[in-house]
């Protein structure tokens, strides 16, 4: 347990440092998916992470702010966090 406790401290708090949902520059990556999975590397597995993302996004613990509109989701989408922080350690651990 203390993995998954270790991996969602760290997504949450890579996620929180984004800020709230607001409008994204096209090229601006320093906050994208893509990014917050390569800098958990090489503690956490990037490919885990994004999934751990998907998962939250499909749960309603985070959302995806997108630079253009379009329908699915890309690795150039910023994850933002839609509880405290503290709710949403709780809610992803549910998820793991």
């Amino acid at each position: 347990m203390a993995d998954n406790d270790t991996i969602v401290d760290y997504l949450v708090d890579a996620i929180e440092r984004n800020g709230k949902a607001k409008k994204v520059l096209k090229n601006d990556k320093a906050r994208s998916i893509a990014y917050v999975a390569k800098m958990g590397e090489p503690n956490f597995n990037s490919k885990e992470l994004v999934s751990l993302m998907l998962k939250g996004m499909q749960a309603g613990i985070i959302e995806f702010v997108r630079s253009e509109p379009r329908f699915e989701w890309n690795e150039t989408d910023f994850p933002v966090l839609l509880m405290a922080s503290s709710k949403a350690k709780d809610a992803f651990v549910k998820l793991l």
